[in-house]
Order: structure tokens, then sequence, then C-alpha cells
């Protein structure tokens, strides 16, 4: 077959002609004329079960002859290697995998990304930092091993001999990629990629691996003791710049560090002074951990300290770095993390007062267990409530005082 017959010369006479139809230039490449609308590149090519079909590779007002030649080479190649041009792994009418070629990886990113058929599962993962997360343990763990396995052909023992060594050094990673893996499979079962049994069958694992709780301990953030907080607070008093106030601060509102400081990989904005509200008293933080906005009840002091960062930045109302306030309370109190103060308030909340709990892990911005309906309603309200307690929590704080139990409400 002859191939290569258009030139640059060639196209130009038949543009200015203003005839219609499809030139061949030879490999299934044509330039497809539709006056008065323009030109374009298609490839023609067989799907097998499915018949002619035609690929666009762009216009011909923007993409060069040499450039077409060069995406029809690609998208050949990419059927011969069992992918449709179009996206996504490429099947016969009987379901099975044309040609041997259908490795894991390639099975990964269409699974990942979406094919013509179905939408790539990345979509149903919201934050950018999970995303990551997700794609990084695949690419860590399971590329290097099994990337260039046909995916039909890979073993319960493969899968076995990379997660096993995992479960007692990583054990919370390992859950985590043998369920992404067993996902995968079921994607690839339902494209009959594979038959027979699921590889990574989380079920199957239960019964090899032992059970996650004893291999593997979490340990939580150290924290500082509550009734040491005072001494902390005292001592951050008597520094001066905005790392001490931004660590009280977050002593103060129970908030977490990311919170405060932003979250670069999942979008999320530092404190800005535009998501204050200062005749309010409050903080808005426009999406938490748990995906939700939430609202922050600031305590006198802290409107105090807010007032105290004015004019230090036109739109950060802290400009520090990411570690600076590790840094100081490490040099305060070796050992202790930031996100520790978070414990020192619940404990403290449950310890010396009967604060409803319910509210108390709102100000926490946890995951509330409930009716969805009922769990809306209280998302919604109970901000004066939020705000005593922590204006109670302030005063502790400050100098130590106990918070008199009182009968809990109904």
């Amino acid at each position: 077959m002859r191939i290569n017959r258009l030139t640059p010369r060639t196209i130009e006479r038949l543009r200015e002609s203003g005839k219609a139809g499809r030139f061949a230039d030879g490999g299934n490449l044509y330039l497809k004329l539709t006056p008065p609308f323009g030109a374009s590149w298609t490839l023609r090519f067989v799907l097998p079960g499915q018949g002619e079909r035609y690929l666009g590779l762009g216009s011909a007002d923007t993409i060069t002859l040499e450039e077409a030649r060069e995406r029809a080479w690609k998208a050949r190649r990419d059927r011969h290697a069992g992918v449709d041009p179009r996206g996504g792994v490429l099947q016969t009418y009987r379901g099975e995998v044309a040609g041997s070629t259908v490795t894991f990886e390639l099975a990964f990113k269409t699974f990942w990304t979406g094919d013509g058929e179905t939408v790539g599962f990345q979509s149903e993962i919201k934050s950018a930092k999970a995303r990551t997360n997700w794609c990084g343990k695949i690419e860590k763990y399971i590329l290097p091993a099994l990337g260039k396995t046909p995916i039909g052909q890979i073993t319960r023992e493969q899968i076995s001999a990379i997660i096993t060594p995992l479960w007692g050094d990583k054990t919370p990673t390992a859950r985590k990629l043998l369920g992404q893996l067993e996902r995968i499979f079921v994607w690839a079962r339902a494209k009959k990629l594979l038959t027979g049994d699921n590889p990574a069958d989380r079920k199957i694992f239960a019964a090899l691996l032992p059970k996650a709780k004893n291999v593997h301990r979490v340990e939580a953030h150290p924290a500082l003791d509550h009734e040491q907080l005072p001494a902390l607070i005292a001592e951050l008093r008597d520094l001066a710049g905005p790392v001490a106030r931004a660590l009280e601060f977050v002593v103060l509102t129970a908030c977490r560090a990311g919170d405060l400081l932003g979250q670069r990989q999942e979008g999320k904005p530092a404190l800005r002074w535009q998501d204050l509200d200062l005749e309010r008293g409050s903080w808005l933080i426009p999406s938490s951990k748990v995906g939700l906005p939430h609202v922050v009840a600031l305590s006198a002091r802290a409107l105090e300290i807010v007032n105290e960062m004015r004019g230090l930045d036109a739109e950060l109302v802290f400009p520090i770095g990411r570690d600076d306030m590790q840094k100081l309370l490490t040099k305060l109190r070796p050992g202790k993390h930031v996100h520790g103060f978070r414990a020192c308030f619940r404990t403290w909340a449950h310890q010396k007062t009967s604060f409803d709990r319910q509210i108390v892990e709102e100000i926490m911005a946890h995951k509330l267990v409930g009716d969805a309906v009922e769990l809306r309603y209280i998302r919604g309200g109970a901000f004066d409530r939020r705000k005593e307690i922590l204006a109670s929590w302030s005063a502790y704080a400050d100098g130590g005082q106990v918070v008199p139990f009182r009968k809990r409400e109904a």
C-alpha cells in the first residue's frame, strides 16, 4: 500500500478547489474536507466485531501533515497493542482479549482514566491528595513487579508475595493496597480481561493473614497533658511573633494545623481574612477533613490574636511556614506534636466538664454518627453552644480554671 501520498502543496490545492470528501494519504490516514467548514484529519481502523470506525486527529488548520502522520502512527501502534485508539482496552466480539499484550499497567491506566464505555475510577475520588495516594501505592508496590504481566495471568501467589511482607511492616498500607487490587480485578473481570477467581479477593486473604489489629498498633500523636496546658500558654504569651500566636490560636480553636495552614495538594487555602466574620466571632473552613464546610466559634482571646495579626499580610492571617509551629512546640515541649492539642482538648472536655459529647465532636469537625437527616440539622446549628464550650476551654488554658460540672442537656 502506498503511503505519504499527500504533500503540503497538494493539500493547499485541494482546499482551494472547494471539493468535499476524504483524500487518502495512505495507512488509512485521510484528509477530510467539508467546505465551508474547513479540513480535518481522520484515521480509519477496524474493531473486531464492531466494524469500521474513524478517529479524529485534529483540524488541518492547526495540525500539520507530519503531525497527523505521527498521530496516526501512534494510534495504529496502540491498536496492535490491544488498545482502542479512542481510549480503553480493546476486546473482541467474543469478549476475549485481543492479543496477549493487555498488561496490568495498561489495564490499570484504563481502569483509572476510563474508556468509551465506562467512566474512570478517578472520578469517584474527590480529593486530589487521595487520588495521588491511591495511584502512588499501585505505582510503588505493584507496577515494578507486575506492570508488564498480562492481567489475566496474574495469580494469587503473586499478589501474596507483595502483600504478605507488607502486612507485618506496613499493615495499613497493605490493607489499602489489597482493597485497591481487588477493585481493579473486579473491573477487569467485568471487562473480560481475566476469568476465574479474583486473585486479590480480600475474603481469601483474611483467612491467610493474621488480623490487622494483632500486628499493627495505632499510635496517636504525642499530646500534652491538659493539666500542663496553662503553663505552656503562659510561655507562648511571653513570646512575640506570628508563630507563637498561631500555635496558641490552634490550641484555642481545637482545629487541625492543616486547616490553619492549608493543604496544597487538595487545593485547600490557609486561613484568610475573608474566611473570618469578626463581628460574629467565627471562622469558616470551606472544606474540613470530612469534606464539609466547618464553622469555628472564636473565643474572645482567639479574636484578640487575630486582631494582633493585622497588617502582616493582605491575604493570610498567619503568614508562617508549614513547620514553624511544630518547631516552636518541639523547642518548648520536646516530643509533643501540634495535632496532639486536639486530644488535649477532647480529654479536658471528657474529664473536666459535662458538655454534650455530640457538640464537642462537632467542634472538632469529626464525622458524626447518626441519621443523615438529623445530622444535616446538627451541622447547621449549635453555634452558640460551641462558642460557650470554646470560651470555657480558653479560660481553662488561660489560668487552669476548672469548668464546673452541670447537668447534661437532653
